[in-house]
């Protein structure tokens, strides 16, 4: 077991073969496709009876998996050991954990199929946005200056990626960072769609001119509509999504319609389980990682089911679009569900204000915190907005900031959900 570089490198090499693979099944019907998740299903639940956890459960390689209990992040983070596989070869498999963003870090162990497949997933969603090997890119992820000395970005040119520092985004700074990004005239950007929309949203307000790149890639958070329309509005170009979580159980990706998310289901199975009237809870089964296998997994986030199968024609099953994670999911005192995007939808059509950030501090309050874009001289209708959502007996409190501070990870999380449930 490693978690060295080095490992990384010598048993991902392969995945130029997976990502062959990949190309081909996208194109297999539902039911093909549905077929060999069976198979692989078998084979992992086989192996899943030779881990503790499992086999206490009595698990089998024929149990029906919407049967089988759904698995919680805080049992796998207590019980870490009795999810490890005895008869898994140690050779290529290494740990990794989550950054521990929305509560304590969960340690989980990864394969190097599992990783391989990942980066062969993620060269299929570039591909369907175009993208060519040797493009320029701009990442608003990945770099964090070490000293107040060092530069706000960094170009790394074995990758032809310009890092820019998602950490130090204040005015002053992003008009530079909008000269840099004309100047090396990138193909494509990719990073955390609220550090994108900032970039995009300074340079509309601020009247800058800016490159336009092919397209944009967003991940590892949630990407509101009403991110998406500045994005591509002042960048005039569209924006593809990615979907996943640290643990790799299974991801999800626009393709060139740029509606449904396909569910990479080569890789995992994706339920969607019904929490609230119109919100669900997304289940994830990893079908490759038979060293420390999650089975029926609460990813932590929340999904809308799809209305239709996407046009493009590929047999990989959908669903409708991500709704953010359930940790940020407000419950009131009355049990009163909101989902993050409510919040997205009011603050993101509201020019007075650039960024903005709401902490629950109790069942019936929450602090609203307002980076404006101008002076705010009324917050009366904004109150009153609020207020008609959450419920009369919710108390709202409003603080203006400078700036909303991203997590360790470079995340700026839009909605924090602190009450105890």
């Amino acid at each position: 077991m490693s978690n060295q570089p080095h490992v990384l490198r010598r048993y991902t090499s392969g995945y130029l073969l997976y990502a062959g693979k990949l190309r081909r099944s996208q194109w297999k019907s539902a039911d093909e496709i549905a077929a060999e998740q069976r198979r692989q299903l078998r084979e992992l639940l086989r192996a899943a009876a030779q881990v503790p956890y499992y086999r206490s459960l009595g698990i089998g390689p024929d149990d029906e998996l919407a049967k089988l209990p759904i698995l919680r992040k805080d049992t796998v983070r207590a019980r870490f050991n009795d999810f490890l596989n005895p008869r898994h070869p140690r050779r290529g498999v290494f740990e990794d954990h989550t950054s521990g963003s929305t509560g304590a870090p969960l340690r989980f162990l990864l394969t190097a199929e599992q990783k391989a497949y990942e980066m062969a997933f993620a060269i299929r969603f570039w591909r369907w946005a175009g993208y060519r090997t040797g493009d320029r890119i701009a990442a608003f992820r990945s770099y964090i200056p070490a000293t107040p000395r060092d530069p706000l970005w960094k170009l790394d040119r074995r990758q032809q990626t310009l890092f820019f520092s998602v950490y130090d985004m204040t005015p002053a700074h992003l008009r530079r960072y909008v000269t840099e990004f004309n100047r090396y005239r990138p193909r494509f950007v990719r990073g955390y769609p609220t550090s994108i929309f900032a970039f995009a949203q300074f340079a509309a307000a601020e009247g800058l001119p800016v490159h336009s790149p092919h397209a944009v890639l967003t991940s590892s958070e949630t990407l509101s509509p009403e991110m998406r329309a500045v994005i591509e509005k002042t960048l005039q170009c569209p924006v593809f999504d990615w979907w996943g979580t640290n643990e790799r159980v299974v991801t999800a990706c626009q393709c060139e319609q740029r509606g449904a998310y396909h569910v990479n289901a080569e890789g995992g199975i994706l339920e969607l389980v019904p929490v609230a009237p119109g919100l669900y809870r997304m289940i994830g089964t990893g079908l490759i990682n038979h060293a420390m296998p999650l089975i029926r997994y609460d990813l932590g986030d929340l999904a809308l089911p799809a209305a239709a199968p996407c046009p493009c024609g590929r047999g990989l099953p959908v669903i409708g679009g991500i709704l953010g994670r359930s940790d940020d999911l407000i419950v009131t005192g009355d049990g009163k569900f909101i989902p993050p995007v409510r919040f997205y939808t009011l603050f993101e059509t509201c020019d007075q204000i650039r960024r903005f950030q709401v902490v629950q501090t109790a069942p019936d309050a929450v602090t609203v915190r307002l980076v404006p874009a101008r002076e705010l001289t009324n917050l009366t209708g904004l109150r009153q907005k609020l207020q008609r959502f959450l419920g009369e007996n919710v108390a709202i409190e409003f603080a203006i900031v400078d700036e909303i501070q991203p997590d360790p990870s470079g995340k700026v999380r839009t909605v924090i959900a602190h009450a105890p449930r």
